[in-house]
């Protein structure tokens, strides 16, 4: 054998975890907290009795408490030639009744240390007892809760006899070492029954831990299915909710272009209607400076005439009337001119105002078609990475959901090939019980033969 702790350790130290017996009376030892004892000394006699709610101190009587003590007791039992030993732990809690103080009063003050004295060996002796019970080995399949809770009855039960009230916890630990293959099969190892069944026992228990495990691995991954659904289903209302505040901002953007479109054709009528104005005055005054010009035209030739006729008083009579008649055609000539380029600028500066009017217009609407053909554009962009966005979580949902699905049937796989080789693995054992039991047949059968 070696020093190696088997495994099973914990599967039958946990066997009464998974035993369902039904509930057993709850043992009550009557504990009383404030429990003292009066002991009287009057000349040679005694007496003793409980303290009554009334008492005086007196010199010829002393009470003593009667407490509740604690007692832990330590066992260790070795079974099937030392394939496993079990470790018993005993946990006491007792208290003197007033008959025991009664019939033991010259050791009240040391009634807890007489306890101990007197009793360890009977509760030893009684825990040794069951413990060997234990050897026929059919705990290893329904667990030692039964033991544990006969060893406490049998302890309490006694005490209590005794006169003394007692409350036991009894806790069994099993602990097995691991055997060789070469020991386990040899006609010399007797306890190949409980060892086929500790084996049983481990196959079953790893079967059991692998499908717990299975289940608790499936309910984290329907957890974080759940969380990944729940996380997506917050994207698309996080989506949906930008999608309607970007609708909500679009509008707004259009009714500010239409205002600020609004607004600047009134400022252009304002304006236009300023220019024209502006154009009707100038107009105005080049009219008042041709009529100022002509005017003093007039009057340079006037003096000019009135000149000229005082130099030629008789002789260019002729010549004066038709120099008079050429000059006023030449003014008429000139104002026309002169009416005709104004009505002409002002005709150019109105086309003029006309063309500048038309192309702000087209200015302002190409801005406008510009500003919506990019808000449309963002948006539609917006839309395509939303939509590619969401798409690509799909698909690392569907990756993630296979990928696990995956891993859950290797999983699955690998335990089923496991299970299968434990259960080859316990035929295997059984097969080989029974070589040995044929060879050791054969032996006796040889050795009775030679006799």
């Amino acid at each position: 054998m070696t020093d190696q702790l088997f495994p099973l350790d914990e599967i039958v130290a946990g066997l009464t975890q998974d035993k369902n017996t039904p509930d057993r009376t709850v043992w009550e030892p009557g504990f009383f907290a404030g429990r003292q004892i009066v002991v009287a000394k009057v000349g040679p006699y005694f007496r003793c009795y409980p303290k009554p709610e009334k008492y005086v101190q007196r010199f010829y009587r002393k009470a003593y408490p009667l407490p509740i003590e604690d007692w832990e007791l330590h066992e260790t039992c070795v079974l099937f030639g030392g394939f496993c030993t079990v470790n018993a732990i005993l946990q006491l809690r007792f208290q003197a009744s007033y008959e025991f103080a009664r019939l033991n009063m010259e050791f009240i003050p040391q009634m807890t240390a007489l306890i101990k004295q007197s009793y360890q060996g009977l509760v030893l002796d009684i825990l040794a007892g069951e413990l060997r019970k234990l050897e026929n080995g059919q705990w290893i399949a329904f667990g030692l809760e039964d033991t544990e809770k006969e060893v406490e009855n049998i302890i309490q039960e006694t005490l209590m006899v005794q006169d003394i009230q007692c409350r036991a916890v009894c806790k069994l630990e099993p602990l097995f070492e691991e055997l060789e293959e070469d020991n386990v099969f040899d006609h010399r190892f007797i306890h190949q029954a409980q060892y086929m069944e500790v084996m049983r026992k481990n196959f079953e228990f790893t079967v059991k831990k692998k499908e717990e495990l299975l289940r608790e691995e499936e309910l984290l991954h329907e957890i974080k299915m759940e969380q990944k659904q729940m996380q997506l289903d917050q994207f698309f209302e996080e989506a949906d909710f930008r999608s309607q505040q970007q609708e909500q901002n679009s509008d707004s953007l259009k009714r500010q272009l239409v205002e600020w479109g609004q607004q600047k054709e009134a400022q252009f009528v304002v304006e236009r209607a300023l220019r024209e104005r502006e154009l009707k005055h100038e107009t105005a005054i080049k009219q008042l400076e041709v009529k100022a010009d002509s005017d003093r035209l007039s009057e340079a030739q006037e003096v000019e005439y009135t000149a000229e006729q005082k130099r030629q008083k008789i002789g260019f009579t002729h010549t004066e009337r038709i120099n008079e008649k050429q000059l006023a055609f030449d003014l008429q000539e000139h104002e026309k001119k002169q009416l005709r380029w104004m009505e002409a600028d002002a005709e150019i500066q109105e086309q003029k105002i006309t063309q500048e009017n038309h192309f702000k217009e087209r200015q302002l609407e190409k801005e406008i078609a510009e500003q919506e053909l990019r808000m449309v554009a963002k948006q539609k962009l917006d839309e395509r990475i939303q939509l590619e966005q969401l798409k690509h979580d799909s698909r690392l949902l569907d990756l993630e959901l296979e990928a696990k699905q995956v891993e859950q049937r290797k999983r699955f796989e690998v335990t089923k090939q496991s299970d299968e080789f434990l259960q080859r693995e316990i035929e295997l054992l059984v097969l080989e019980k029974q070589r040995a039991e044929l060879e050791q047949q054969v032996e006796f059968i040889k050795e009775d033969y030679n006799n």
